[in-house]
């Protein structure tokens, strides 16, 4: 009589079963998340595209010269600055946003008589044909779960101009 061992193979392909699923997890987590964490960062940067794009709007049609449009005419920089936080949308965080004006040179063909500079920097010209420019920032952060601080942060930003029409 010979003695032969018997080996169960189910229990054994079981565990192998289980360490193939626990790395399969991890991975499948992984990338889950880093999707998600992009798609935020995408949601951030639409919103401040949006955000400096409506800005340049808004600040165009509040120059010097505006007196009948309501909330900040004519516009100065912290007036820009408010607007574009009450534009701010769920999910961001108001402290990570930037926003810096500058009113750059004449539009070509505008002023054309020289007693209106647009460019300087002891006060803030808005006149009528000058160009605002609007710069918002977001300094955007990574998060993984499970780890108490950062993994990266991104600074997103975006530029819009327009001619200052009032």
């Amino acid at each position: 009589m010979s003695m032969k061992k018997c080996v169960d193979t189910d229990s054994a392909e079981r565990g192998a079963t289980t360490v193939e699923f626990a790395f399969a997890i991890t991975l499948v987590l992984m990338l889950m998340i880093a999707i998600i964490n992009f798609g935020q960062a995408l949601y951030a940067y639409h919103w401040v595209s949006y955000a400096a794009d409506d800005a340049a709007r808004w600040a165009s049609v509040r120059g010097s010269s505006c007196t009948i449009l309501a909330g900040g005419c004519p516009a100065a920089a912290t007036d820009i600055y408010t607007y574009v936080k009450g534009l701010l949308p769920p999910g961001l965080v108001a402290s990570n946003v930037t926003v810096d004006t500058v009113s750059t040179d004449v539009w070509p063909g505008q002023l054309g008589n020289g007693n209106t500079p647009c460019s300087n920097d002891a006060a803030p010209f808005n006149y009528p044909g000058c160009v605002v420019q609007v710069k918002v920032s977001y300094s955007f952060a990574f998060n993984i779960p499970f780890l108490a601080k950062q993994v990266a942060t991104a600074n997103l930003s975006s530029t819009s101009q327009m001619v200052i029409t009032q």
